[in-house]
């Protein structure tokens, strides 16, 4: 626990990243859109909007790590297994607390407006709506750790075959369902989609990711 708990002093000493830049990227999404709001009227979510640019942050962050603070890690007789769990409870740290965020946002956009994306989380309590954000996040940390435990481990190769993979698994199955249904059903399956359809389905990935990312820190050298 102590190794673990030295792996989270080591992510602690890069505030920019951890602290200011959420802070940054919270502050420079809601602010505008509030102030927009306040002289045009539309229906987008600020909460749907906010949340969307914490999952964007949390998927960076996750590709960074790796590259920022892993040879530094090992060099300190930090092991690898200990460097991989210490990374995601400090994730999860952060997912935390953004999730908190998001849902104070929620709950006080809830109570004034009737806007496109909040529908998506109608009939759950704070209990559910917790666990779903909190996955989210999570799960995106884990795809962007997996990017950079790819390029630790096997260089430039390994990020451009996780890259294609990840980016030609969800086109051709948008083909695949559009070649079935037809486009216009596909848009409609993607609409009707709802919030815990969408955690049910990244759990598998968050836990997918994960193992391949620690899988690949295990033989990454530095």
């Amino acid at each position: 626990m102590n190794r673990i708990q030295g792996v989270m002093t080591i992510y602690l000493r890069e505030k920019w990243t951890w602290f200011w830049t959420p802070l940054i990227v919270l502050s420079s999404t809601l602010i505008p859109n509030l102030i927009i709001s306040a002289f045009v009227d539309y229906f987008v979510s600020l909460t749907f909007i906010v949340a969307s640019a914490s999952l964007v942050y949390m998927f960076v962050t996750g590709i960074v790590c790796v590259p920022q603070t892993f040879s530094f890690a090992i060099s300190m007789q930090v092991r690898r297994k200990d460097y991989f769990f210490g990374s995601s409870l400090m994730a999860a740290m952060i997912s935390a607390g953004l999730t908190v965020i998001s849902l104070i946002l929620l709950l006080l956009e809830r109570k004034g407006s009737n806007r496109w994306g909040l529908q998506f989380v109608d009939g759950l309590n704070i209990i559910e709506l917790f666990g779903i954000m909190f996955v989210l996040f999570m799960s995106c940390f884990y795809i962007g750790l997996m990017i950079s435990s790819a390029f630790q481990r096997f260089k430039a190769k390994g990020l451009l075959t996780v890259l294609v993979i990840l980016i030609l698994t969800p086109c051709l199955i948008a083909l695949l369902a559009a070649y079935e249904s037809g486009w216009q059903s596909l848009y409609v399956w993607l609409t009707s989609i709802a919030i815990v359809e969408l955690v049910l389905w990244s759990i598998p990935i968050s836990i997918l990711s994960s193992l391949l990312s620690y899988r690949m820190l295990r033989r990454s050298s530095v």
